[in-house]
């Protein structure tokens, strides 16, 4: 980051296609990294022209940079912004856009693709810019914000890009989404029914199985001696059950559509190749990571996901804790319960004392070796832990050999 000063400005200005704001008559430091004008010429000369979209549900503020090198900020509605971009590509202006990671990015950014432009969906803490502290904030200087910190990414990397989901991609999010609504509805009308049995009986209840709940339901509330209360029982009865059998019905149908994507799909397979792993585990992992090339590796992918354990120590001991707080809670409970279905068939001389770390350690396992099996797109090989063993018992016989031979020509 290098400082940038600038005075006698009275007006806004691109300096080699980089936004940089000044005062009227006033020495401005600002802590922009401007890149160079070697690399910018270069970019220039690939026929690239930075621009920078502030989205919002109303309408979008597109700000770019022209053929004649001219601010443009224009306000453009939702319907309208295909139309638009298409009628800049006709007219032979390519832009590199730049966008605010938000809830409607990834619909915009594949839209954008499209109209053959170029875009970058970068995080909100790197594109927080010092050049309107000290001025009013509106959505044309957003924009233009925002297509500062795309030419910034684009030239030297500083600010922090996030990858673009495919709408298939989405579309395995919404069904996976929508299963998890579906068991929380439904938990939450169990929890409401042996609630409603406590208050009845004045005992605990606490069972997990709806058929079991509402025919315990069904029993206690007809087998009260209320006077004028059969209408209320029966709609307590009736509602209770058109909700449950409802969900579960509903429940039933997207995990059908689950296992048909599950058998459709090559990396779905591999990563149900894992032992323990059902076809819900692969699909989530499948939708929920996305392109698995974003990821450098296993450690980073695991921590992503929040299935990393904590590992603290001092004085040369460490111990493993719980995992972290942080991450997807959807995938964190689904490996869990992999992982609590691995504890149930270890073996007894490999049982460390707690299900709960074996099952959190197993978790973890799941997301380091599903980003390998999708990184060489392999399946499961049970037996790899032995060659890999081999190949380096191997190694060192070959070291071994080498130095023997070195050993013998010397003398």
């Amino acid at each position: 980051m290098k400082g940038i000063k600038m005075a006698m400005i009275s007006q806004n200005k691109f300096l080699n296609g980089v936004f940089i704001a000044m005062n009227d008559l006033n020495l401005l430091t600002t802590t922009i990294s401007t890149p160079s004008k070697e690399i910018v010429d270069l970019v220039a000369s690939l026929g690239i022209h930075f621009a920078g979209i502030d989205l919002s549900s109303k309408g979008h503020q597109l700000a770019f940079i022209d053929e004649k090198n001219k601010l443009v900020n224009i306000s453009i509605k939702q319907e309208e912004l295909k139309s638009t971009l298409k009628e800049l590509a006709k007219k032979g202006l390519r832009l590199y856009i730049a966008m605010e990671a938000c809830c409607g990015c990834h619909k915009v950014a594949n839209d954008i693709k499209r109209c053959n432009h170029d875009v970058v969906i970068l995080t909100a803490e790197s594109i927080k810019g010092t050049e309107y502290r000290h001025r009013n904030k509106s959505d044309q200087r957003d924009a233009e914000m925002i297509m500062n910190a795309g030419a910034l990414h684009l030239v030297n990397g500083i600010c922090q890009a996030v990858t673009c989901r495919s709408e298939l991609n989405m579309l395995q999010l919404g069904l996976l989404k929508a299963r998890e609504q579906f068991i929380t509805a439904k938990d939450k009308i169990i929890r409401c029914c042996n609630g409603l049995l406590r208050e009845s009986t004045a005992d605990t209840h606490s069972h997990s199985d709806p058929a079991s709940v509402l025919k315990d339901l069904f029993d206690t509330l007809r087998a009260l001696d209320v006077t004028d209360a059969d209408d209320i029982i029966e709609g307590i009865i009736q509602g209770y059950k058109k909700a449950v059998e409802g969900l579960v019905s509903a429940l039933a149908e997207v995990n059908k559509a689950i296992i048909e994507v599950v058998a459709k799909n090559k990396s779905m397979q591999r990563i149900k190749s894992i032992p323990y792993v059902s076809d819900v585990t692969a699909f989530a992992f499948v939708a929920v990571v996305g392109d698995i090339s974003r990821f450098k590796n296993s450690r980073q992918l695991a921590s992503y996901l929040g299935v990393c354990p904590r590992i603290t120590g001092t004085g040369g001991k460490t111990s493993c804790l719980d995992t972290r707080y942080k991450g997807i809670a959807m995938i964190k409970r689904i490996f869990f319960q992999c992982g609590m279905s691995y504890c149930k068939n270890l073996k007894s001389d490999k049982y460390s004392g707690s299900k709960r770390h074996d099952a959190q350690a197993y978790a973890n396992y799941i997301a380091r070796v599903g980003f390998n099996l999708l990184k060489k797109d392999t399946f499961y090989d049970p037996e790899y832990q032995g060659k890999r063993s081999i190949n380096k018992y191997e190694y060192q016989s070959r070291n071994v050999n080498k130095v023997i031979e070195a050993d013998n020509v010397a003398a």
